[in-house]
C-alpha cells in the first residue's frame, strides 16, 4: 500500500501521505472524544444533582443562594453577545 490512496475495501476511507488508514485514526480520535464528553455529561450530571438536592432539602437562604448563583451562570454567556451589540 502506498500514501494517499483512494478508499477500497480494505481501507474505506482512504490512508494518510504517511500510508496510515484514515478510518483506524479517525476510529482513536473518536473514542477520546467520546469519553471526555461521557466524563463531562456525568460530572455535570452528578453535581447538579447534588447540589438541587442539597438546595431542596434545606431550602430557605440556602436555596435562595443556590438560585442566585444559577441565576448569574445563565447570563454569562448572553453578556459577551450584548457587548457585541
Amino acid at each position: 500500500m502506498g500514501s494517499l490512496q483512494p478508499p477500497t475495501l480494505a481501507n474505506p476511507l482512504g490512508t494518510t501521505e504517511a500510508a496510515h488508514d484514515v478510518l483506524s485514526q479517525l476510529l482513536l480520535g473518536a473514542r477520546i472524544a467520546m469519553f471526555v464528553g461521557l466524563l463531562g455529561a456525568f460530572m455535570v450530571a452528578v453535581i447538579g444533582t447534588t447540589i438541587g438536592v442539597i438546595a431542596g432539602y434545606y431550602g430557605g437562604w440556602v436555596d435562595e443562594v443556590v438560585m442566585r448563583s444559577v441565576d448569574i451562570l445563565y447570563g454569562l454567556p448572553f453578556i459577551p453577545f450584548v457587548i457585541v451589540l
